[in-house]
């Protein structure tokens, strides 16, 4: 359960923010569905989003004993709004995306009670997949100190 613990986590802590529920009932109707790893052959459908899956990379322990967890967080969400005004063309799934990955982070920061969390890579996905649009960022999480 070595890395399971750090994956729960951040699944529990997203899935409990009510901030995050409301923005996502507001800007798709549904609340997100939170996966704990998943089937690369299955991955969610446009109708299952927005969804976010947080998946295990890999578990190190620093000097002093304190289990050091890399998770990659991926998110999607689904948005065919295209808006145009003549010279620029905007697609909303993009800023939407980039939003969610946002919202995503700034709710993990209670998991700091028993992890330090520090992100590394940040990015948006091109828009191959329209209307789904994906992200994803790496988290490293390293336990506090053991008394």
């Amino acid at each position: 359960y070595v890395l399971y613990r750090a994956e729960q986590a951040l699944g529990d802590e997203a899935a409990a923010n009510a901030e995050l529920k409301a923005w996502c009932l507001e800007k798709f109707g549904r609340e997100a569905t939170f996966y704990l790893g998943m089937n690369s052959r299955k991955p969610p459908k446009d109708t299952e989003l927005p969804a976010v899956i947080f998946i295990p990379d890999g578990a190190e322990y620093d000097e002093a004993g304190n289990a050091v967890f890399t998770v990659g967080m991926v998110w999607a969400v689904s948005c065919p709004t295209v808006t145009s005004d003549g010279t620029k063309t905007t697609y909303e799934g993009f800023r939407l995306s980039d939003e969610f990955g946002a919202r995503l982070t700034e709710s993990l920061q209670s998991v700091n009670a028993a992890f330090r969390i520090s992100s590394g890579g940040y990015d948006l996905f091109d828009g191959s997949q329209v209307p789904t649009f994906p992200g994803e960022r790496t988290l490293t999480m390293t336990e506090w100190g053991r008394e």
